[in-house]
């Protein structure tokens, strides 16, 4: 069985992505559950440990609001095995979402949006399991706070991203990973730009890459919509239907100077070196936005140092 990891930051076409693999007969994609990657895959090769971490699991299989989508309960799980690891608990839950879906199927996808934090300690096990790749979104930052802004969390009335900042801080962090492992053959870049300018010819040459058979994903219908919970479906009507190009440059009108400036200051960097355009503004306008950059860059440095001292604080 191969498994892919599908990693993201929020509205980067991940959705997208992932109902476009869901209409290959050889691939069941796996609705989220970030459960999932918080208890298993943070610590992959640790012992699993049945009592406490497996009756967590089953309790979560019935109450987490993502989890109870993939319909599996505690009889599905049952193993004789001891000493096994974390990865390879949660490989038989995919394995049991896979017999639940589309038993056949030669290829599971797992989507997260942490999962490009974990992927070196993911990597170390690959040698010891089965064939495992990671296909990572990436899309302009000013394009994704456009969406995260317009967008609620599901279920709530708070807003994906209220200030620019924080999108464009984290943003930065997901961007120095990928560049960290661009070189690795199972670590796949897709930018989303690319998906909505020749659609069919990057997703072809992905299918070749994960070395997955082509199919005809133009007619076929993906399951994946229907697979994930109701309030999800609300935020990702647009999976069902073709690609559409002006998406990617919607931002341009939609975002403040503002916006764009901040951004640009703290991203500028990541921007130009993932190929895309910096845009030029005037002086007063750069200056409106400095100030505030600089008091956001500062808050997350004081914030990573705390982090740090806190971590060294816990090994001593």
């Amino acid at each position: 069985m191969k498994i892919i990891f599908l990693t993201y930051v929020n509205r980067s076409g991940s959705t997208f992505m992932a109902n476009l693999l869901s209409k290959s007969p050889d691939i069941v994609v796996c609705p989220e559950g970030d459960v999932l990657i918080n208890i298993l895959l943070e610590h992959p090769g640790k012992i699993f440990d049945k009592e406490k971490d497996g009756a967590i699991i089953q309790e979560m299989l019935l109450q987490d609001e993502k989890l109870k989508w993939w319909n599996i309960s505690g009889a599905d799980l049952c193993f004789q095995e001891e000493g096994i690891t974390n990865f390879d608990f949660f490989v038989l839950i995919l394995k049991a979402y896979r017999e639940k879906i589309r038993p056949d199927a030669e290829v599971v996808v797992f989507k997260g949006e942490r999962l490009i934090f974990l992927y070196r300690k993911i990597r170390s096990l690959i040698r010891y399991h089965h064939v495992v790749k990671m296909i990572v979104m990436i899309r302009d930052c000013r394009a994704i706070y456009n969406s995260q802004h317009k967008t609620y969390f599901p279920g709530t009335k708070m807003r994906m991203a209220d200030h620019p900042a924080y999108t464009a801080l984290y943003w930065n962090k997901y961007i120095k990973v990928c560049l960290k492992h661009r070189s690795d053959n199972h670590f796949l870049i897709v930018r989303y730009e690319h998906l909505l300018s020749d659609f069919i010819c990057v997703f072809s040459h992905l299918l070749d890459l994960l070395g997955i058979d082509r199919y005809d994903f133009l007619e076929q219908k993906g399951n994946y919509f229907e697979r994930i919970p109701p309030d999800h479906r609300l935020i990702h009507e647009d999976i069902r239907h073709p690609p559409i190009r002006a998406y990617a440059t919607k931002w341009k009108n939609e975002l403040s100077a503002y916006e764009i400036n901040m951004i640009q200051l703290i991203s500028g960097q990541y921007i130009r070196r993932q190929g895309y355009e910096v845009l030029t503004y005037s002086m007063i306008s750069k200056i409106k936005s400095f100030l505030p950059a600089c008091f956001y860059i500062l808050a997350e440095l004081v914030r990573r140092t705390k982090a740090k001292i806190k971590f060294n604080m816990r090994i001593v």
